[in-house]
């Protein structure tokens, strides 16, 4: 390259790429820490990567599955964004029409990402607030972060808060499914040619391909739980979500790809629009049941009295209905199509499929419990004979630090084992304090076996 020119662009700036001028924005925002992290990092590097990556990986996948699938493929205001920095993670979405499903599903991905952590071998400890922040591929910034990052410092507990005006944000009781003016945008466009359309306002047709396919699907899964036995859901098929993202997945749609989205739209706007009806002619004494036990499944609130993410526990949506499950999933593989992904999930949420991964969870949860216990149990390392030197103290208050945690820990696992039936997966462990150092000991000869039920 000639200097002259390459001297001449370092002093005009020519060549350089400006990044893009962050903005604050209010949102519900995520802060959490992986406890542990640093001693991992010096026993095994790769390893704690590996574990790490899994871990996130793992849960962005399992939340996908349903709400972000077609979300992550069309977009919306509901994206949730990421960023992982050593041993830090931040979640943010924004306030901005913000629903009780865009609270629900945030608090949800938190949970998943917490549960997902803990089978790879690590607590998290966090807070969940409300507050500005500018989050984006080069910065996270925002006095959101630093309320979060506070609450999350002040935390001693693996646990990850819930400030009460998150908990303030989340209804109390079912509200309509779905946002009125997305309905009667739906119900619109379920009538509107596309050829009339695309005379008055092109962009428009661009509009309803990017926001309505999730809504369509939204819709038909939430029939799943809120219509058993799913009668009249002939249209709602796996086809739909299947041509859905054949379209999406294409980064230079062709004009008839998206002819072809906009009267699958159509094809299918009409079953959503009758099936939403009928999710609201539901019983309001079911509905509600219904929904505060989703909101059950993902707060707790502590002998603290403090709200935080209830990572353990896992929705029933059976709670408070009165069905037959055998004759739910026959409706469900008649209507929908034996391998769909609607009847898949019908089969698992009627089939033991919750009992199934909530004793995975707590089997995986019980052997976590235990390591820390084990470690936060003994007088290993302590020289009781200089409890007076600097370090020897230091050394004490970590343990009686990871004490406090092991017992927390221990007392939610307890609690969710006993709640759901699984007494055989209680953690019984008594131990006395040691007189000159305060660290609860563990007796000789406990046994932390599982016993049958």
């Amino acid at each position: 390259m000639d200097l002259k020119k390459m001297l001449e662009d370092a002093f005009t700036g020519a060549g350089v790429v400006n990044i893009e001028k962050p903005e604050l924005k209010e949102c519900y925002i995520a802060y959490f820490d992986i406890l542990g992290y640093k001693s991992q990092v010096a026993k095994d590097p790769q390893g704690t990567l590996d574990r790490v990556y899994n871990g996130f990986n793992f849960a962005k996948n399992r939340v996908g599955i349903f709400n972000g699938l077609l979300t992550s493929i069309f977009g919306n205001t509901s994206e949730v964004k990421r960023r992982v920095f050593s041993d830090n993670i931040v979640m943010a979405v924004s306030t901005e029409e913000a629903t009780s499903q865009k609270i629900i599903f945030f608090l949800e991905q938190v949970r998943e990402l917490q549960i997902q952590f803990m089978h790879q071998g690590f607590f998290v400890r966090g807070a969940v607030v409300k507050g500005d922040i500018a989050i984006s591929d080069e910065f996270v910034f925002g006095e959101g972060l630093v309320r979060a990052v506070e609450m999350e410092e002040a935390n001693r507990h693996p646990k990850i808060i819930i400030d009460k005006v998150v908990w303030d944000d989340i209804p109390k009781k079912p509200i309509r499914p779905h946002d009125e003016k997305l309905l009667k945008y739906l119900e619109f466009i379920s009538t509107k040619k596309l050829s009339e359309l695309a005379a008055e306002d092109p962009e428009e047709v661009v509009k309803a391909i990017k926001i309505l396919p999730p809504i369509i699907n939204s819709i038909f899964l939430d029939a799943a739980i809120y219509l058993p036995p799913l009668t009249g859901a002939e249209q709602a098929r796996q086809d739909f979500v299947d041509a859905a993202i054949k379209y999406a997945e294409n980064k230079e749609p062709t004009t008839d790809d998206l002819v072809n989205i906009y009267l699958m739209i159509q094809q299918y706007a009409g079953t959503a629009l009758q099936m939403e009806e009928r999710i609201l002619a539901v019983k309001d004494a079911d509905m509600i049941q219904l929904f505060q036990e989703l909101v059950k499944s993902l707060v707790y609130m502590d002998a603290d009295k403090v709200y935080c993410i209830n990572y353990l526990w896992l929705f029933d949506p059976k709670s408070g209905l009165a069905v037959d499950s055998q004759e739910v999933i026959k409706k469900a593989e008649k209507e929908f199509g034996e391998k769909s992904i609607v009847a898949d999930e019908t089969k698992k949420l009627h089939s033991g499929f919750r009992e199934q991964f909530l004793q995975e969870n707590l089997v995986a949860h019980r052997k976590l419990v235990i390591e820390l216990i084990e470690i936060a149990c003994t007088l290993k390392g302590i020289d009781q004979s200089k409890l007076e030197d600097e370090a020897v103290k230091e050394k004490i208050d970590r343990r009686l630090s990871l004490q406090a945690k092991a017992r927390w820990a221990k007392e939610y696992h307890n609690f969710v084992a006993r709640e759901n039936g699984f007494e055989n997966l209680v953690i019984t462990c008594k131990g006395k304090p040691n007189k000159k150092t305060s660290i609860c000991i563990k007796p000789k000869g406990t046994s932390f076996e599982i016993k049958e039920n």
